[in-house]
C-alpha cells in the first residue's frame, strides 16, 4: 500500500493523505461502469460514443468535457433530490443546465419523478 500526499494539500500539521490503492480501485470501478454504459449504447444504436472518467467538480468537469469534444448536446440524468434541497444546493442538472454554453436534455426516471 503506498500512500500520497500532494504538496499543495499540506495543512500544516494535519495532512491529506490519500490512499493509492483506494484511489485505483475508485478508477477501476468508474472505467467499468463507462464500459458497461458504452455497451449499452452502442447495443441501443448509438454511434460516436466516447468515455472519459473525470475528478472534480461534476458540472465543471461535464461542461469541459463538452466544449473540449465540441459537443453540441449534453443529456444528463436527473434524480435523487427533492424540490427544497435542489432549490438550496443544487444538482449538478441544475449547474449544467444553468451553465452550459451548449443545448442540455435532461432525462428523468418517470417513476421516481411522480414521487417528488
Amino acid at each position: 500500500m503506498f500512500e500520497l500526499v500532494p504538496p499543495s494539500l499540506n495543512l500544516g500539521e494535519t495532512q491529506a493523505h490519500y490512499d493509492l490503492e483506494a484511489t485505483l480501485s475508485d478508477e477501476a470501478h468508474g472505467y467499468a461502469l463507462l464500459e458497461q454504459a458504452l455497451r449499452t449504447a452502442e447495443t441501443a444504436g448509438a454511434k460516436n460514443v466516447g468515455l472519459a472518467l473525470r475528478s472534480g467538480d461534476p458540472a465543471s468537469e461535464i461542461m469541459t468535457l463538452a466544449r473540449n469534444v465540441g459537443a453540441d448536446l449534453i443529456v444528463l440524468g436527473r434524480r435523487g433530490m427533492n424540490p427544497v434541497a435542489r432549490s438550496l444546493i443544487g444538482g449538478v442538472s441544475d449547474k449544467v443546465l444553468r451553465h452550459a454554453e451548449v443545448n442540455v436534455l435532461l432525462v428523468t426516471d418517470s417513476i421516481n419523478a411522480r414521487s417528488q
